[in-house]
């Protein structure tokens, strides 16, 4: 720390130690500079920035879809892809669907997304929507979400 000193005094002495005199703060009554590596100093913002995205969590939405008729082990191995995705971190979209004369049996996909939902919240999850389905679309959905999240 140098106190105040002048400008040029400021650069020479820089200049001196082969290093740069970088404005830090130009809205004060003096003028504000600092002597340092200016492009070391650029790096080490750039290391930091990146280690900051490396820790932000990041969360996906993952679809599961499948049909009224599934076989229950086809059922099991759906629970078991959604709870590893649930494991990750990620939120998990479950939808039933429905073609043609298939929606007169609406009552059998509620049972199963039933099934699924109760089977998963029995695991480490909870609800963010539970089972809707909406008046002119063919689906029934659910979202599950990790508890952590």
């Amino acid at each position: 720390m140098y106190g105040v000193v002048n400008l040029s005094i400021a650069m020479k002495m820089a200049k001196d130690d082969v290093l740069d005199l970088v404005e830090i703060n130009s809205k004060t009554e003096t003028v504000v500079c600092k002597i340092m590596c200016y492009s070391k100093h650029r790096y080490d913002l750039k290391k930091k920035k990146q280690n900051l995205k490396k820790q932000q969590k990041s969360t996906e939405t993952k679809i599961i879809k499948f049909k009224y008729n599934i076989d229950s082990h086809d059922l099991s191995n759906k629970i078991k892809h959604a709870l590893k995705f649930l494991s990750d971190n990620n939120k998990v979209e479950v939808s039933i669907f429905f073609r043609g004369r298939e929606k007169d049996h609406i009552d059998r996909g509620y049972e199963k997304i039933i099934q699924f939902r109760d089977a998963c919240l029995a695991k480490f999850t909870k609800l963010e929507h539970n089972v809707t389905r909406e008046p002119h679309n063919k689906n029934i959905y659910l979202l599950l979400v990790p508890k952590d999240v």
